[in-house]
C-alpha cells in the first residue's frame, strides 16, 4: 500500500481537502465535515455549491468535476438515499468531495479516488454519523503539505504538454500505463462521437479558436463532465506544431472548467482572472464548461458558443428519433456541420470500427435488459464494438444538423460530371477518402496505402494525455484493450487534424505554398480542374481565379489580406463550399499568425464570367 504522499501514477494523488456536504430542504447546503492541509484553502461557501449543481435531486447518484479557484481540481460523489425521516422528505442527499492539486493534470488525476468516494457517499447517505470512515480516508490519503499555489498553477499549464520532463507527475502517467483506468474520463470518447455526430468537427474547430464554450445540460452531469475533459484533450496543440507557431500564439490547450453554476458568474464575467493570476495565460485562452443552471445560457455575454444537450432518452422511449445537441453563437446563429464534416465523420467511424475489430480483447457483450440511457457512473464503460458502428448517411436526424449542399456546389458537381463523364467526381472522392484515411492509416492493422495529405511533423507521442500512453502504432497492436485502442486513435486523429490545419496555415502565413504532399496534392487538383475546364466548350471551373497558385499576394490584395485559394481549404480538410469554414480560416490565421486572409471559394465560370 502506498504512502499518503505518493506521486506514483498507479496510486491516487494526495488529497488537499476532503469534505462531506448535505443538502437540507430547510437549511440548504451544509458542510457537515471537512479537512484541508492548509487554512488557505477556502471550503466554506465554495465547495458546497460546486459539488451540488442544480437538478441533482432528480437522480440517485452522480459524479461532479469542478475547478477550485486556488489551483485545485475537485471531484464530488453525490448520493440520494431514501430514509425514514419525514422532516427530510424521506430523502437524504449528500456529497463526498475531494480537492487535489492541478499539478497532476487537467483533473489532477482525481478520478483515481472515484470508487472510494462513491462508496463513502453511499454509506454516509444511509448513516451520516459514520464520520470515522472519512477520518480514516483522510489520514491515509492526505497530502503531507500544501503545494505552493504559484508552483501548482505553473505546472498545471505544463501538465498538458507531453514534452514535459519525465520526472514530472504528468509525464510519468504516459509511460506506466498500457490501458485506461476504470474511471478515466477518456472512456467517454466513443460516446462523445456518438452524442455529437458530425457536429464534433465544428465544435472542435471552435476549441482551436479558443472560444468560451458553455454546455447546457441536465442532471446527471458525469458524462458531460467527461465530454468537457475530452474536448480539452482533443483541442491540445501537439508539441511538434509549437515550433512553427509564433511565441504569442494562443495557449497549447483549452482550459476545462467542468461544472459551473450561478455562483461562478463573477468568475466567468471577469474572463477567469482569479484563475489566471498565477499563470502565464491570458483571458483569451478560452474555456469549456457545463452547467445545469439555465440562467447562464441566457447570459450571452459570458460565452461565445452555447451547446444545448437534449435530455437523455429513457427506457420507455426506445423508438424516439435521436436528438442531437444544438450549437449556437452568442449572436444567435445556429452552427451546423458541413457536408465535408459529414463525410469525414462517416470515414472516422468506419476507421474506428476497423481498429475495434482488430483488437485482441473483445468488448463485453451488452446486457439484453440494460436501458440504453447512459449511466451516471463509469460502471458502464464505453463499449467500442457497439459505439462506433457508422450511422446511415440517409439518417434524417443527421440531415437536420448538416448544412445543405449549396447551389454553387450542385452546379459545380453537375458541370464536372458532364465535362468529365463522371471521372472527375470519382477522382475527387478518392482523393478525399485517401486524405481521411491517412489520419488513421498507421493505427489500423493491416496498414493501408498512405493518403496524399501528409501528417505534418507527425509525432504520435504528442497525442497522449494524463493516464493514457502515447498512441504509437506498435502499442495499438498488442497489450491494450479495445477501449484504449479506440480512445488513443480518436485522440491521435484529432491531433493530426490539428497539425494538418496549422501546418497549412503556417505555410499561408509565411506567403509560401503548402509544403510537401499538400502542395503536390493541391497542384494536381488545380491542374486537373484546368484540364476539365478546357474540355467544357468554353466553360471553365475556377477554384483559385483561373489557375492562380494556391497562394497569391499582389498590391491590389494587400488591403483585403492574403488571397487564399480553395485548394488550401481542401489541404486543411475543410469544406471548400462552406462560408463557415472560410470564416474559420480567417479567424485561425488572425489568431495564430496575425495574418489577414481573403478566401476564394470554388465557383463556375462561363466564358470568363462567374455565374455562381
Amino acid at each position: 500500500m502506498s504512502s499518503p504522499a505518493s506521486t506514483s501514477a498507479s496510486d491516487p494523488p494526495p488529497l488537499s481537502a476532503l469534505f462531506l456536504i448535505e443538502f437540507d430542504v430547510k437549511a440548504g447546503y451544509t458542510i457537515l465535515w471537512k479537512r484541508a492541509v492548509s487554512e488557505d484553502i477556502q471550503l466554506d461557501d465554495v465547495v458546497e455549491f460546486k459539488s451540488l449543481p442544480s437538478g441533482l435531486h432528480e437522480v440517485a447518484s452522480d459524479l461532479v468535476y469542478f475547478v477550485h479557484e486556488s489551483g485545485y481540481a475537485g471531484l464530488s460523489a453525490f448520493a440520494n438515499a431514501q430514509v425514514d425521516d419525514e422532516a427530510m422528505r424521506n430523502a437524504r442527499m449528500i456529497a463526498v468531495g475531494v480537492l487535489v492539486p492541478l499539478s497532476y493534470g487537467r483533473l489532477g488525476r482525481a478520478w483515481q479516488h472515484t470508487a472510494e468516494i462513491q462508496r463513502l457517499a453511499q454509506q454516509l447517505a444511509g448513516d451520516k454519523t459514520k464520520i470515522s470512515l472519512l477520518e480514516s480516508y483522510w489520514k491515509f490519503h492526505a497530502a503531507t503539505s500544501s503545494p505552493d499555489p504559484n508552483t501548482t498553477a505553473a505546472i498545471a499549464v505544463d501538465a498538458s504538454n507531453p514534452s514535459a520532463p519525465l520526472s514530472s507527475p504528468s509525464a510519468t502517467t504516459f509511460s506506466t500505463s498500457t490501458s485506461l483506468e476504470r474511471h478515466h474520463p477518456a472512456h467517454s470518447l466513443s460516446r462523445l462521437l456518438d452524442s455529437f455526430g458530425p457536429l464534433i468537427f465544428p465544435l472542435f474547430r471552435a476549441t482551436l479558436l479558443r472560444k468560451r464554450i458553455l454546455i447546457s445540460c441536465h442532471a446527471p452531469v458525469h458524462e458531460v463532465n467527461d465530454f468537457v475533459y475530452d474536448f480539452s484533450i482533443l483541442s491540445n496543440i501537439p508539441s511538434s506544431v509549437l515550433d512553427i507557431l509564433p511565441t504569442n500564439s494562443p495557449t497549447q490547450s483549452l482550459r476545462p472548467l467542468f461544472t459551473v453554476g450561478v455562483h461562478d458568474i463573477p468568475l466567468l464575467a471577469s474572463n477567469l482572472e482569479p484563475l489566471l493570476v498565477n499563470t502565464s495565460e491570458d483571458s483569451g485562452s478560452g474555456w469549456i464548461a457545463c452547467t445545469t443552471d439555465s440562467i447562464l445560457a441566457c447570459k450571452q455575454s459570458l460565452w461565445d458558443i452555447l451547446v444545448t444537450i437534449p435530455p437523455p432518452a429513457t427506457c420507455s422511449q426506445p423508438d424516439i428519433p435521436k436528438k442531437w445537441p444544438n450549437l449556437q453563437t452568442s449572436a444567435g446563429t445556429t452552427i451546423k456541420a458541413t457536408q465535408r464534416d459529414l463525410r469525414r465523420y462517416m470515414a472516422l467511424k468506419a476507421g474506428l470500427s476497423q481498429i475495434a475489430t482488430s483488437a485482441s480483447v473483445a468488448a463485453a457483450p451488452p446486457s439484453s435488459s440494460a436501458c440504453p440511457a447512459h449511466s451516471s457512473t463509469n460502471d458502464d464503460i464505453s463499449r467500442p464494438g457497439s459505439a462506433i458502428t457508422p450511422p446511415e448517411a440517409s439518417d434524417a436526424s443527421i440531415a437536420e444538423i448538416v448544412e445543405p449542399m449549396t447551389w454553387t456546389a450542385l452546379a459545380y458537381t453537375g458541370f464536372m460530371w458532364w465535362a468529365s463523364a463522371g471521372e472527375q467526381h470519382h477522382s475527387d472522392e478518392l482523393d478525399e477518402e485517401a486524405a481521411d484515411a491517412a489520419l488513421l492509416a498507421d493505427l489500423i492493422s493491416p496498414v493501408p496505402t498512405p493518403g496524399t495529405i501528409p501528417r505534418y511533423h507527425d509525432d504520435p507521442q504528442h497525442a497522449g494525455f494524463e493516464g493514457l500512453p502515447p498512441p504509437k502504432p506498435a502499442a495499438l497492436e498488442t497489450g491494450q484493450d479495445t477501449d484504449t485502442r479506440v480512445s488513443l486513435a480518436i485522440v491521435a486523429y484529432f491531433h493530426r487534424l490539428t497539425t494538418q490545419i496549422l501546418s497549412v496555415a503556417a505555410d499561408v502565413a509565411t506567403s509560401a505554398a503548402p509544403s510537401s504532399g499538400a502542395s503536390d496534392y493541391a497542384e494536381s487538383r488545380e491542374s486537373q480542374d484546368s484540364e476539365d475546364g478546357d474540355r467544357a466548350d468554353g466553360g471553365s471551373i475556377v477554384g483559385d481565379n483561373d489557375g492562380e497558385a494556391l497562394l497569391a499576394l499582389d498590391d491590389d490584395d494587400r488591403d483585403e489580406g492574403t488571397r487564399v485559394g480553395s485548394h488550401v481549404l481542401e489541404a486543411m480538410g475543410l469544406d471548400i463550399w462552406s462560408v463557415a469554414d472560410t470564416e474559420f480560416v480567417n479567424a485561425a490565421l488572425d489568431m495564430y499568425f496575425e495574418r489577414s486572409v481573403y478566401v476564394e471559394t470554388k465557383g463556375v465560370e462561363v466564358c470568363g464570367v462567374r455565374v455562381c
